[in-house]
């Protein structure tokens, strides 16, 4: 995800709605065969996943896996010293200058990925809200 983001703000392309649902994970390897035998089960699989660079693992048991960013449906090229205004993206993942129509540039869309990874390892989104108004 990181490496995404920041390949896109090499190019100055802001996402505006990056979040959890938009972040999708490919496996490869993983045929349709596979998962749509009657025995497969999705937890044993992901348990036999594999991360490069964990000690033990060798190059024969990683499980190729790929973080694919979706949805570019809001995504704005910006020129050379360009911000955008628009206020754009899920409320509860936005910057607060995006948030509160101020300009912004790529950056925004690391606030949001702070959001990702914090729903990610606690199981919640860092704010509630039901709409812009009570998020400010």
């Amino acid at each position: 995800m990181v490496y995404g983001l920041a390949a896109m703000a090499e190019k100055k392309v802001i996402h505006r709605d990056f979040k959890l649902a938009n972040i999708l994970i490919h496996f490869p390897t993983l045929r349709r065969i596979d998962y749509m035998a009657p025995d497969f089960n999705v937890k044993d699989f992901l348990k036999a996943v594999k991360v490069e660079g964990c000690e033990g693992v060798t190059a024969s048991t990683i499980t190729a896996m790929e973080i694919k960013i979706a949805d570019m449906g809001f995504a704005k090229k910006l020129e050379e010293n360009q911000l955008a205004q628009t206020s754009l993206g899920t409320p509860l993942n936005m910057a607060p200058e995006v948030l509160f129509h101020r300009k912004y540039d790529t950056k925004a869309d690391v606030w949001s990925l702070g959001c990702v990874f914090y729903e990610m390892l606690t199981g919640f989104t860092p704010f509630t809200g039901v709409s812009k108004q009570n998020l400010a």
